[in-house]
């Protein structure tokens, strides 16, 4: 019985060993993983939301441009919107991708990363790192709400056309 128990005891503990994921790097690393994170994120946000924002106003003038034309046909209207949205997912795409590019660098993470193009399964793949290495993401958080907010609104000009 004894054998058994240590046995199980045994497998128990190298199944777990298997399966956990540490999520820290050692401290030499961590220095620099952080650092070189945080100044891309200082970085790439403004960029990002620059690059957005470009989109949106693109959306935007498309949407008058039906209304002024008063077009019967908005299916070429309705779909150069959608393409500025999809480039509005794009550009926060980008971004991740770059976190996740860094991250790689210091960690072997690529076997690991979802094949997605939804950004926040990207981003709840990234975050357990960040919040391991005390990297602070709020202003990632603020991006991805950005974002959402913009395609809601493209949402909201599909919706009236």
């Amino acid at each position: 019985m004894k054998k058994i128990f240590m046995t199980l005891l045994f497998m128990f503990i190298l199944a777990h060993n298997c399966f956990a994921n540490d999520y820290t790097l050692p401290i030499e690393l961590q220095i620099r993983y952080k650092k070189e994170i945080q100044k891309t994120i200082k970085k790439e946000v403004p960029k990002t939301k620059n690059n957005i924002n470009k989109e949106f106003l693109k959306a935007q003038k498309t949407y008058n441009q039906f209304i002024n034309d008063n077009v019967q046909n908005s299916d070429k209207y309705i779909y150069l919107i959608q393409d500025y949205q999809r480039g509005i997912e794009t550009y926060e795409m980008i971004f991740i991708s770059k976190l996740i590019d860094i991250t790689a660098k210091y960690k072997d993470i690529n076997q690991d990363v979802p094949p997605t193009d939804f950004p926040g399964t990207l981003l709840d793949f990234i975050y357990p790192y960040f919040d391991a290495n005390n990297i602070d993401y709020s202003q990632i958080n603020e991006l991805d709400s950005f974002c959402a907010n913009k395609i809601k609104n493209l949402d909201i000009l599909l919706q009236n056309m």
